[in-house]
Formats: C-alpha cells, structure tokens, sequence
C-alpha cells in the first residue's frame, strides 16, 4: 500500500513536471527565433581601451552584413533569454518615487536594427542609429511592461528619464516597443528599456545576432574566421542558434521532468512486482485452504494432511 501511494504521488508530479515544460516550451517569446544566430566575444577581457571595445564591434557587424544569405546583424550587452541581467533603479517624468516605491527596471545597451532584426515590433517612435553615438543626446527606448509600470501609457516617446535617482532627466525616450523575454524563458517579461551601446562605454562584452533567410547552420561555421580577420586573439563564445540558446535556457526544467518521470516510472514498477508477488502469495494460501479443506472431506488423517 506505501509502495503504491508513493508511486502515485510520484505519477503525479511527473505529470506536473512534464506539462510545465510543455507549457514552457509553448512560451510565447515575443521574438522570432528561427533563422537566427547567435555568439558572443569579450574584448574588455583583452585589456581593450574603451574606444577600440566600439571599433571592434562596429568592424564584426560589418562583416557579418558581407555573409551571403545574412539579412539583419544587430547586438546586446545582455544576452537573449542567456540567464543574466542587468538593473537599475530609474527617475522617469510624471513618475513619483519615494522610499516605498519600486522603481527597478532591467535594460541593456544595443546596437542599431535590434527590434527589427529580432522581430520584435516598435509601437511608437524610431530604433537607434549610429549617430546615438558619444557626445550625442542620449536616448532610451522602453518597452511596454516599463511604460505601464512607470504610467506612460502609449505617450511614452518623448518623455524623459534617467539611472538613478537624479534631479536631471538627461535622456529622452525616443521609441517604444513590444513587451518580450528578457533573461529566462519561464520568468514573467520585466520593465526593460534600452540605450545605444555607443552611449554606454565602455562596453567589455557584447552578444551579436545574426538574421539569416536560409538555414542558419549555414552561417555558423563562417563566424569563426569572420571574428579572427577582425581580431585573431579574439575567441568567439556561446556561438548556437537561437532555438539552441532556448532550449539550453529551459534545460533544468527538462532534467527534472525527466527525472522525476524516470523515478516515477521506477516506484510504479516496484509497487508492481510488490503487488504482484503478494497477490500471488495470497492465492497460494487460499488454494492451500482449498486442498486442506479437500482432504479433510475426503476423510484423510490430521497427521496425513500435515505431511
């Protein structure tokens, strides 16, 4: 009876587990992920001055806009739904903060064409450009769960905001984007806004993405070679698709459902073979009560039927 209640439990639980990673895996993203590359390098680990960190990306998305079949290169300092993220508190106009208020919200820095690269819709106002350069107004988009949470409502291109508790909102929101995932597939999609990586030096890591209109296994084995003309002391890290960088996000909810359906598995085949052999034993019994009940009417000795 315990081998069987345990293994019903267990059932249970690996049905939970297994129908969350279904669900996980059915998990709208907000981005379209097919057709799509991605890979990191870390010229900040090198030793590189600031300006040269720019110039290296700058060159790298140039030649990766020379692959054939390549038809969108964007990049971000936080890498897509990779696991990791980066936050701050923020002043926004109209908003008011206090002691009790929380005003968190996540953000990266990127490169021109993100939203349209990704596929990730702008609602209102215009993506960055080169020339949201150093020395240039600065500039943020945001996306849709940072406007409903700092009450921009769809009026949120024009306003003004800053890091930090400032009494100076020095950058100008200039687009306003569809909600999508942030750093985890399974989390709720954060407030996020976003500035021009050429406005956030230094910048010692980024993440490049790479938009294809083939099969993107096409491209990957050319990126190696790309980055070392660019750089040959550079290394090329976490270079996959994009449905491979998802899959990877989504790894420990698929080990324990596994897990969990393989010890389930287990305990339902041990409660079998338990319920099995006390079923047999119990009909042993009663033919043995049967014959004994047989023979005493058949008139046989006590001794005889002992023996």
């Amino acid at each position: 009876t315990a081998q069987i209640a345990l293994s019903m439990a267990l059932l249970i639980l690996a049905g939970l587990f297994t129908k969350s990673l279904f669900n996980v895996s059915r998990t709208e993203l907000g981005f379209q992920t097919d057709k799509l590359v991605t890979f990191a390098v870390s010229p900040g680990l090198n030793g590189y001055p600031s300006e040269k960190m720019v110039q290296v990306y700058e060159r790298i998305e140039s030649e990766l806009r020379t692959l054939p079949g390549v038809t969108g290169v964007t990049s971000s300092t936080v890498p897509l739904v990779g696991g990791d993220n980066s936050g701050t508190n923020v002043s926004v106009q109209g908003f008011q903060g206090g002691l009790d208020v929380d005003e968190h919200s996540m953000y990266t820095a990127i490169g021109e064409h993100y939203f349209q690269t990704l596929g990730v819709p702008l609602i209102a106002g215009r993506e960055f450009t080169v020339s949201d350069a150093n020395g240039t107004p600065k500039v943020a988009i945001v996306n849709e769960k940072f406007a409903e949470k700092f009450n921009l409502g769809s009026d949120a291109v024009g306003k003004r905001m800053s890091m930090g508790r400032a009494t100076k909102l020095d950058m100008e929101i200039v687009g306003l984007a569809r909600s999508a995932k942030y750093s985890e597939v399974k989390s709720e999609i954060p407030p996020v806004f976003f500035l021009p990586y050429r406005q956030r030096a230094p910048v010692p890591a980024t993440n490049f993405y790479v938009r294809t209109a083939a099969d993107p296994r096409q491209v990957l084995p050319a990126i190696q070679p790309l980055v070392a003309r660019v750089d040959s002391n550079l290394p090329v890290e976490h270079l996959r698709t994009m449905p491979e960088q998802v899959q990877d996000n989504i790894a420990m909810t698929r080990v324990i459902a596994i897990l969990s359906a393989a010890f389930a598995s287990l305990a339902t085949l041990l409660a079998a073979i338990g319920l099995v052999s006390s079923l047999s034993r119990y009909n042993g019994l009663n033919s043995l009560e049967r014959l004994t009940a047989e023979v005493k009417r058949a008139g046989c000795l006590p001794h005889k039927i002992e023996r």
